[in-house]
């Protein structure tokens, strides 16, 4: 209470079956609030305690306080002694009950205060006695951050100073502003004038100016590699200066830092006697670059490494903004930046977390890609932030062009002389010059097929494949357009739509397919209906009357059109931006896939992901088992046997968004099924007897990412206790191989025979192949193998137990017959995201390594309602034909200023970690890639346009990929990219 003894304090009680009473009651009067802020120690989300009431009642009545709702926790059943040294910072169960079930309701700020002391052993009580105590400097800490949250709402907004981060990583001149989807550049510059429209003091970026040139310009970019240093225009921070902030830290994070970087100042971005900060200031309005993990890409030890401390210029970063600009409120801009993943616990944490303690006492809104809701919730709970979440962008059919559009057209004319000839029952030459063309352009493009209705349905898949078109930016509405393509691929792919809509559907359908070129010219007629502003009721007969459809189900069908369809339009991005700088209540809001998961509209909430207690859910669980089934029956009939053992690659970044769907797949391997019969707090889970399966119970390798492993505790414990089950069964292991598996490791002296579940050590989410491969840092491929089984060969056990088992691993991975992941994001083909070749591509090259053999891999696509399997050849050739290397795509990008050419370049890094893992990148691919990025003159002037730097790092990934042998390029293709390069890097250097 002290802490806060300049302000009035209302100390409220109450069970938690009573607080929205007790808010109702204490702290409105005559209908008027009479609070700012609301500190709630207790668990549970508001209304309903643990039996969980009706959040709507909560937000409402959040909404009309529209006061800041804080979080911190107190530990009732963890001593202060097992705090301190946990990595996690709270029990799976606690986690659940006192963060996410809070983060429902919209509350903040979930910090440890308190825990249990150690009173000593009492004789009377024949037991240790524990007294719930405060933890003082986490509560003073705590206090500081209340404190600047409330000054947000009284401070006048001219005085307000805010610093606007955006992310630079790796460093150097190519990777500024770099975040998943969105325009950075652009949003801030509508960031900044709204913000003078609401009277905050700065100034508008030139309109001649992309904020990244400026960057360049001022020389203010970290660890540069071809400007000139003199030219450095941006902040510093004395050296001297520095080293009072760096004396305040206590003194094992002192320690921490000089033991990985040295004494201070350390060696990176040090100018003399200052440290170099890439600032720009526009009056009270500071744009700064996150300093970056470490010096140089590639290194090891960088980037999502939460054992690594922060370096002495990322300190003094952070330090300058609070000490020296005496900033008022910090926005994080883009997903994602690398302060959340410093050292410190997973969640509940403390003053000593370098998570937080860089924060400091500085409230955190962070601008983040709604898709990404794992990720966010990372952001929120280790860096104490308020997620504004924002949209991506629209989307559109891929469409067909250059040879592909050649191959309809000869395929078209196939077809009709074929028909024509057959009518008459004649034969005619043509057709077996048309096959040959055919034949002959297909194998050319690496095209397989067995016959014409084949190729004809892959050229349809290609062409009727969704693709993102561009980026996103803050305060740009869709075009009318973007609005129509977009709701049209809701309703035609949305694995969340209302029964009726389906219903709605079937009245499209020809021969079991929805006619897709009929639902298109419906949503034309509905849209100019209500363009000219007919009624609801007279758009609703011209519908039935037109389209025969039931009147019951159109009229619900248009009225979720026009729900939708309104939450797209209203966005609440830049006004909650707004509103969180003035302390305003930010509404809780889903994150997802906008395609698959349409209620995520409209944007501009508070993320969260998941609510835990629904995992997996009932859509999942089926979606799950049909992905399983396909692929056990697919490889029994191309093999002739059952795969004994399988792996599955799991992702909290999936299973938010799919609500576990990959969980459902390792249930139906193992034949066991969740139930939720007896407490909305525990699933328990069912042996399905083998006569009841479609196949024995498979033994399955499970990979996980890190935030899988932070987000999702109470789920690794529930798939080992599936596991357990299974393991002691009294099955034949013929029928039972996870019983088989641990028996054979038993014989070869394997420790812990039970772990299935492997991923990175505890501190770290992933490996490093991501960094190696966009450093080029490696001489032959065993040593990205070696990474992957380092980094992979934690086996995360019953009772959160960790060890590394690396022999475990190896003779594990060495047993593996089939091996999946899910794709599950209309956003991210596998080509688009570089996770994919370091965790599936990962594996395959590991596999490749102990076996000797290429790996089995299949991508289950479950981004739309129907679910396709495809090997993983088919599928990186399906992203590279539909996005990286279709002129459609690559122009959508193209309109985004250097973060257009960003996108594109990341694309072929891609291509070059996919070629290394897996060898699934065909030739053609990089040929089409040169013929496209190189040749394609109109091509290669807008990307040099768009992004010098950029078309550099492409040509650099092209010319590595000839000398790995990934690509059989021609001395011609080669000298060209050199000469490119040679005239790009001149004109940098000229200029720089």
């Amino acid at each position: 209470m002290k802490n806060f003894s300049e302000f009035n304090i209302l100390p409220v009680f109450s069970d938690v079956l009573t607080n929205v009473e007790a808010y109702q009651k204490l702290f409105f009067k005559g209908g008027v609030k009479l609070i700012s802020a609301v500190i709630n120690l207790q668990y549970f989300q508001l209304n309903g305690g643990p039996f969980g009431g009706d959040t709507y009642i909560t937000r409402d009545l959040f909404k009309k306080l529209d006061i800041p709702q804080f979080n911190p926790i107190i530990q009732y059943d963890m001593p202060f002694e097992e705090y301190t040294k946990s990595n996690e910072g709270i029990n799976p169960i606690n986690q659940v009950i006192a963060i996410v079930m809070p983060e429902l309701d919209g509350r903040i700020e979930m910090i440890t205060v308190g825990s249990l002391k150690n009173l000593g052993y009492s004789d009377d009580l024949k037991s240790n006695i524990l007294e719930v105590q405060p933890i003082i400097e986490n509560v003073k800490f705590y206090a500081q951050r209340v404190k600047k949250w409330l000054y947000l709402r009284i401070k006048e907004n001219s005085e307000k100073k805010l610093a606007i981060i955006i992310y630079n990583y790796p460093p150097g001149e190519d990777k500024i502003g770099n975040a998943a989807y969105l325009d950075v550049s652009e949003s801030i510059k509508n960031l900044i004038e709204k913000l003078i429209k609401e009277g905050y003091n700065t100034e508008k970026i030139p309109e001649n100016k992309n904020l990244m040139d400026l960057f360049i310009d001022f020389g203010a970019v970290n660890t540069p590699k071809y400007m000139n240093i003199q030219k450095y225009k941006g902040h510093k921070v004395s050296v001297q200066t520095y080293i009072k902030f760096f004396k305040n830290l206590p003194s094992h994070l002192q320690d921490e830092i000089i033991e990985y970087w040295g004494p201070p100042p350390g060696k990176i971005m040090v100018d003399n006697s200052h440290l170099k900060l890439p600032i720009i200031q526009f009056g009270n309005i500071y744009i700064c670059l996150q300093p970056s993990r470490s010096k140089v890409s590639g290194d090891p030890n960088e980037y999502h490494n939460k054992n690594l401390p922060p370096h002495h210029q990322y300190f003094a970063f952070y330090r300058y903004l609070e000490n020296i600009l005496n900033i008022d409120a910090i926005i994080h801009f883009g997903t994602h930046g690398t302060a959340e993943f410093l050292p410190g616990k997973e969640c509940a944490g403390w003053i000593y977390d370098f998570n937080l303690n860089l924060i400091s006492s500085i409230p955190n809104i962070y601008y983040y890609h709604i898709t990404n809701t794992s990720e966010s919730a990372i952001a929120k709970r280790r860096s104490n932030a308020i997620i504004i979440n924002h949209a991506g962008p629209s989307f559109k059919n891929a469409g067909l062009y250059q040879e592909f559009a050649q191959l309809e057209l000869l395929i078209s004319e196939y077809q009709n002389t074929n028909l024509s000839f057959s009518l008459k029952n004649q034969k005619n030459n043509r057709i077996d010059d048309l096959e040959k063309e055919i034949k002959y352009l297909a194998k050319n493009m690496n095209i397989d097929y067995e016959h014409i209705a084949e190729l004809e349905d892959k050229l349809y898949r290609y062409k009727a494949s969704v693709i993102p078109m561009g980026l996103h930016t803050l305060g740009k509405s869709y075009s009318s357009q973007q609005k129509f393509d977009l709701i049209r691929m809701i309703l035609l792919h949305s694995t969340e739509k209302p029964d009726y809509v389906e219903e709605f559907l079937s009245y499209f359908k020809n021969k079991e397919k929805i006619d897709v070129k009929k639902v298109k010219k419906y949503l034309n007629t509905f849209f100019e209906s209500n363009a000219n502003q007919l009624s609801f009721e007279d758009i609703n007969q011209r519908l039935v009357s037109e389209y025969s459809i039931s009147e019951e189900i159109n009229q619900l069908t248009i009225k979720w059109i026009l729900s939708l369809k309104n939450r797209i339009e209203n966005s609440l991005e830049l006004d909650n931006i707004i509103h969180a700088l003035e302390g305003g209540y930010i509404e809780p809001g889903l994150g997802g896939d906008p395609i698959r998961s349409p209620h995520i509209y409209p944007t501009g909430k508070n993320s969260y992901g998941f609510d835990p207690r629904l995992i997996p859910n009932s859509t999942a669980i089926k979606r799950g088992n049909e992905i399983a089934e396909k692929l056990i029956q697919n490889y029994k009939t191309n093999n002739n046997e059952w795969p004994e053992t399988v792996s599955v690659v799991l992702w909290a970044f999936e299973t938010m968004k799919t609500g576990g769907e990959t969980i459902g797949q390792i249930f139906n391997y193992l034949g066991v099924k969740s139930i939720k019969n007896k407490s909305i707090w525990t699933t328990e889970l069912e042996i399905i007897p083998l006569e009841e399966m479609n196949h024995p119970r498979i033994n399955v390798i499970i990979t996980i990412c890190g935030i899988f492993r932070d987000t999702f505790p109470y789920h690794l414990e529930l798939i080992n206790k599936a596991i357990e089950l299974v393991a002691e069964l009294n099955e034949d292991v013929e029928n039972n191989y996870v019983k088989k598996s641990m028996f054979t490791l038993k014989q070869k002296g394997v420790e812990n025979v039970e772990a299935r579940v492997f991923g990175p050590p505890p501190g770290k989410y992933n490996t490093n192949l991501t960094e190696i491969i966009a450093a080029g840092k490696w001489d032959d491929e065993t040593e990205l193998a070696e990474d992957y089984l380092k980094n992979m060969s934690f086996a995360y056990m019953k009772n959160q137990k960790v060890r590394q088992l690396e022999k475990n691993f190896r003779l594990n991975i060495n047993e593996i017959k089939l091996m999946s992941q899910i794709r599950d994001s209309s956003e991210y083909q596998i080509t688009d995201l570089d996770h994919y070749y370091e965790f599936t591509g990962g594996l395959a090259r590991t596999y490749k390594q102990i076996n000797g053999k290429y790996a089995n891999v299949y991508i289950a696509d479950s981004s739309s309602k129907e679910i396709k399997i495809n090997t993983l050849r088919e599928s990186i050739k399906e992203g590279a034909i539909t996005r990286s290397l279709n002129p459609k795509w690559i122009n959508g990008l193209l309109k985004h200023k250097y973060h257009g050419g960003q996108k594109i370049a990341e694309r072929v890094e891609n291509f070059l970690g996919l070629s290394a893992t897996t060898h699934e990148v065909d030739n053609w691919i990089w040929d089409k890639a040169y013929n496209q990025y190189i040749e394609n003159e109109e091509l290669r002037e807008g990307l040099k346009d768009n992004n010098r730097f950029a078309m550099m790092d492409i040509i650099k990934n092209m010319l590595q990929a000839n000398n790995r042998g990934y690509w059989s390029a021609n001395e011609e293709q080669i000298n060209n990219l050199k000469k490119i390069y040679l005239e790009i890097e001149n004109w940098v250097e000229l200029k720089y």
